[in-house]
């Protein structure tokens, strides 16, 4: 299983983190923030497609056809963890050293979204002074590092492996 977990975590994390890596120049425009987020989401899903894969190959290679739920959880949970870790890894070095702090262009982006809505001034300076207290603590690398593996990555990476689970056990 070592062999598989290290071959398949490699993989992901490669896709992951070079499709991100393309995704940035996007959001340096608001108007193209959205479609930043939307390549950014599916190149997760797309290195997550490794579990099914992962799972696959273990089943068939190296366990005889055979898989419980719970170990093809495990997989699925152990490439997640790498994988997101070097995701979020990525993110943060990338945001640190780029001088295109993700925060800027998250906040170009809702400003310009705040913008758009129907509000009155001082409704309007209240949601840019919630955004520039939440943009505030991507400051901080560690929070940074965890927002990116925890709120992004690991959520989607738990239910492609709960499916993979479902989907590839065989006793």
């Amino acid at each position: 299983m070592k062999n598989v977990l290290i071959r398949y975590s490699i993989i992901s994390s490669i896709i992951v983190c070079v499709l991100m890596l393309f995704s940035f120049p996007m959001m340096k425009n608001p108007e193209n923030y959205s479609l930043a987020e939307v390549f950014g989401f599916t190149s997760i899903l797309l290195s997550l497609s490794t579990i099914f894969i992962a799972v696959k190959t273990y089943r068939d290679k190296y366990n005889n056809g055979k898989v419980n739920f719970g170990k093809a959880f495990l997989i699925g949970l152990y490439i997640t963890l790498i994988a997101g870790a070097m995701y979020a890894l990525t993110f943060t070095v990338y945001n640190s050293v780029s001088g295109n702090p993700f925060g800027s262009f998250y906040r170009d982006y809702s400003i310009s979204e705040i913008e758009k809505l129907n509000l009155e001034p001082l409704q309007k300076q209240a949601k840019i002074a919630e955004l520039d207290k939440n943009i505030s603590m991507f400051g901080n690398p560690m929070v940074m590092f965890l927002m990116g593996m925890f709120v992004e990555y690991v959520p989607m990476g738990l239910i492609v492996s709960l499916i993979s689970a479902a989907v590839m056990r065989k006793k």
